[in-house]
Parts: C-alpha cells; structure tokens; sequence
C-alpha cells in the first residue's frame, strides 16, 4: 500500500475519483451524516486497521503542512467538514487556534469529545453546511491562516 500521501501520483489519483459522478449520487444531508456518526466513530475507536491508516495519513498530512510553513504555532485553522474531529486534533497540538465544521452535529458532538480526550482546549466546532454558508456573517471571511479539507462531501470541487 503507498502511504505518501502527498505525491502526484496520490493527487491524480483523489482529483480523477472526485471527477466521477455516481449513477444514483448520494443525497448528503445532516440526517444521513447523524445516522452515519456513531459507526464512523466506531471505526475509528475499535478497528485496528483502520485507525492506523488513519492515524498515519493525519500525521503525514500535518507534518506536511508544518514542513511548508502552512502549519504553526500562530496558525489559525478551519478543517471543513471535519467529521470526528480527528484532523482538527492533531492541527491544535501545533496551531493556536483550530474550528472544526461538518454538517452533522452528531460528528461534531465526537470531534469534540476526542478533543477533549486529547487534553486539547484551543478548538472549537460549528455546525453547518458549508455549502450554504456565509462565512462573512460566521465572521469567518479572512480570519484562517490555513483552510483545510479532506475527503468530505462539504467541497464538492477542488478549484
């Protein structure tokens, strides 16, 4: 299995999946990701497998961001579409500051807990649909040093 998660090869490979539209595309709404929650975190806690890949590809992609200056200790950071939070923990044991959004409040009641598990208190988590956000009434318009995104429904394209 290739784990350099940060290669073009891997590039290629996310932007030619997310260019692939399924035949019955599935609706992602705040239910469906609720529903979806407490199994997504079940896998993250209790599959051995799982959590080490998933462990790696966070850690792989944090020490990217540091190595490239996108990731310090004055950082304020946004992970949309955060899930379980398990980015937005390992960006605030470096930022100063990390928000963590997704559409389910579900996810965001997990996210924090681990946060909170992991003795961190320089987070914080809102519920919405990106999509349909306003950052300039969040008060969010330039306020992130770095806007940060993986594998999510929220960003449904990369330009």
């Amino acid at each position: 299995m290739n784990t350099d998660w940060n290669n073009k090869e891997q590039l290629e490979r996310f932007l030619s999946l997310q260019r692939k539209k399924p035949e019955m595309p599935v609706q992602h709404t705040r239910e469906l990701w609720d529903r979806w929650a407490h199994n997504w975190e079940s896998g993250l806690r209790e599959d051995e497998a799982r959590k080490e890949r998933s462990r790696k590809r966070i850690t792989a992609t944090a020490e990217f961001l540091r190595s490239h200056g996108l990731l310090g200790a004055d950082c304020e950071v946004i992970d949309i579409g955060c899930g379980p939070g398990r980015f937005v923990a390992e960006f605030a044991k470096t930022a100063k500051y990390v928000t963590g959004t997704d559409l389910s409040p579900n996810m965001l009641d997990y996210a924090a807990e681990f946060c909170r598990e992991q003795g961190l208190s320089n987070t914080s988590f809102t519920a919405c649909d990106f999509k349909k956000a306003d950052i300039r009434q969040l008060g969010w318009e330039k306020r992130f040093d770095l806007v940060f995104s993986s594998i999510t429904p929220a960003v449904s394209d990369y330009t």
